[in-house]
């Protein structure tokens, strides 16, 4: 096994925690009930399968990311934090439609596997063109 792999696993190990406490807590202070029956990674709590696989999702928002961090002079840490918050509203919001435990669910599962995948290098990534307008932005 490569070394690098052992390393990016124990710190995940070790880090990872903190990003399910992080959206746990926005959740909870943002007064979004999770019912602890209907939480865990089995295949059944979160939904349908994700339409791309970690390595596409990270592939098109990891450089756009790493540049918002460093613009706002966060360190990985900070900006992996960041992240858990921007999820933890996304959860909240989409709470109505899909259920707060599925929301939790999905993101949970998406920190460990995130968090253990080796992320494709930006410099070999191909910028996207000729994407959809996405439907948040109107101008």
């Amino acid at each position: 096994m490569d070394p690098g792999t052992i390393i990016l696993s124990n710190e995940a190990n070790e880090k990872g925690p903190m990003l399910v406490n992080t959206l746990a807590a926005f959740l909870s202070a943002s007064n979004v009930p999770l019912d602890e029956q209907k939480l865990g990674g089995e295949a059944a709590h979160r939904g349908e399968e994700p339409r791309i696989d970690i390595l596409a999702a990270l592939s098109l928002l990891q450089g756009e990311a790493l540049k918002i961090s460093e613009r706002n002079s966060l360190s990985q840490e900070q900006a992996a934090q960041a992240a858990a918050l921007a999820t933890g509203f996304v959860v909240k919001e989409c709470a109505p439609q899909i259920g707060a435990e599925t929301g939790f669910n999905v993101a949970v599962f998406g920190f460990i596997e995130g968090s253990k995948t080796v992320p494709p290098d930006i410099a070999a990534v191909p910028r996207v063109q000729n994407m959809a307008k996405p439907w948040y932005k109107f101008w």
